[in-house]
């Protein structure tokens, strides 16, 4: 055996599993990283949040997709303006989609709701 077919066989692509649990202080990283989203309001780009929980981008990224496939976490690509290339923004799913409803007026022509919390039946 050469070294060019154990250096082929050592290459075969890795998939993760998103979905596998986590280890202990992985779910603490975790749950840091949901709450300074879920403190945001704008959401944060990879490298922000990278450099506010003081691990590296790769880590912070793997992390996120870990929770976005839970989720917990919103990932969008956008444009970077520093080198043209993409980058992702982050938000917590449940502070996004408040924003959303928050931002939006209901239109005239849309029923109100068949429930309302704390009405008297």
């Amino acid at each position: 055996m050469n070294r060019t077919s154990r250096a082929r066989r050592s290459k075969a692509k890795r998939r993760p599993d998103w979905t596998r649990p986590s280890k202990p202080r992985s779910v603490a990283l975790q749950a840091r990283i949901a709450s300074i989203l879920a403190s945001c309001e704008g959401g944060l780009i990879v490298r922000e949040l990278a450099e506010i929980l003081g691990v590296s981008r790769q880590l912070c990224l793997y992390h996120l997709k870990k929770l976005a496939a839970r989720a917990g976490v919103v990932m969008v690509l956008e444009p970077c303006a520093e080198n043209g290339g993409l980058r992702f923004r982050c938000w917590d799913d449940t502070a996004l989609a408040l924003s959303y409803l928050e931002d939006r007026p209901r239109p005239a022509t849309m029923p109100p709701p068949a429930f309302a919390w704390g009405a008297a039946a």
